[in-house]
């Protein structure tokens, strides 16, 4: 198939997407980003459609405590994305994907029981498109020792940042990441990546205002993570996965008595959403054929700073063309 043919495809695919969104936590969606050590060549494509759903109901404060979820109710999301990669240059390719939310319980009053009015506080559900994702893939080395690097941009898309505040903080972030992979014998892989991310409203310095707000502060986080896994058969493969998001540095000013109320959680002087969020969880691939796959995995939350503790499941079908072996990576297709 060519690069032509499958453009068009995944264009005309898009239109069939609902405007529901991706898993994504409050950091800004780590628990979707995905090592890629292996790269596809030129004509080559893997387009994905994910559903996902968490539910949280305790929180994580500035040093790690967990403690309930304040008030009564629950946060609650439910997501569908789209991503996709084509090869297009012999070691370049695109990515680009779009998401979307349902998210309830995010907004209400800060008092943890009751409003002022007697009644329990509102937390009314927010659905809509949530953000779009651009990037770039480039090729160092793609055999059994594999090496890429990525850069990427996601930032909002078009959703009102005052009136739909559980749908994202409006905020545009640039990525970088090293990407390396190894096969493990004929049957498995292991992939690593590292890198940061620089989380912003406004490019350039901001004002004194903007940094009083945890919505609006520009932040520059670590990015860290990977991937193990092995096949059982010629369809099954079992795996697990670790994405990991530390807070480096932040414009965000204030003392114990400059207190923001950031959906449930509540912050205090220059704390940050997503200071330090750490998720793991299984992952199993069913191979419908050598371009389709079936997967189902989840994700937890063992430990964090300024995060909800959440359990997420996810769905993903993927469609995918390549020259890739079974044990390169979860691009690969079913050549032994």
């Amino acid at each position: 198939m060519s690069a032509r043919v499958a453009l068009s495809a995944l264009l005309l695919a898009a239109f069939a997407i609902p405007t529901l969104g991706p898993a994504r936590d409050l950091t800004g969606g780590i628990a979707r980003a995905r090592a890629g050590a292996w790269s596809l060549d030129r004509g080559e494509y893997y387009s994905e459609v994910q559903a996902s759903s968490f539910t949280a109901t305790s929180l994580y404060d500035v040093v790690g405590t967990r403690y309930a979820y304040p008030g009564p109710g629950k946060l609650q999301q439910l997501g569908l994305s789209w991503r996709n990669e084509i090869g297009w240059r012999k070691k370049l390719s695109l990515r680009f994907g779009l998401s979307g939310l349902s998210v309830a319980g995010f907004d209400g009053s800060p008092l943890s029981v009751v409003g002022f009015d007697g009644l329990p506080p509102s937390r009314p559900a927010q659905t809509g498109l949530s953000q779009i994702d651009l990037g770039l893939h480039y090729k160092i080395a793609n055999g059994d020792r594999a090496m890429a690097v990525e850069a990427g941009w996601s930032g909002p898309a078009g959703f009102d940042r005052q009136l739909s505040r559980a749908l994202g903080d409006g905020r545009h972030e640039f990525s970088g990441r090293l990407n390396v992979g190894s096969t493990i014998g004929k049957k498995g892989f292991l992939e690593l990546f590292g890198g940061g991310s620089y989380r912003f409203h406004k490019l350039g310095s901001s004002d004194s205002k903007a940094n009083l707000d945890p919505r609006l502060t520009t932040n520059v986080y670590a990015d860290f993570g990977g991937d193990l896994g092995f096949w059982f058969g010629r369809s099954l493969l079992l795996g697990g996965r670790y994405r990991g998001r530390a807070l480096r540095s932040t414009t965000g000013e204030g003392n114990y008595l400059n207190v923001h109320w950031v959906g449930p959680m509540q912050l205090r002087g220059d704390s940050q959403i997503g200071e330090s969020v750490q998720l793991a969880g299984p992952v199993l691939v069913f191979r419908m054929d050598d371009r389709i796959d079936l997967i189902a995995g989840s994700y937890s939350t063992p430990m964090g700073r300024n995060t909800p503790h959440f359990d997420q499941f996810y769905v993903t079908l993927a469609f995918k063309q390549s020259k890739l072996k079974r044990n390169q990576g979860y691009l690969g297709g079913s050549a032994p």
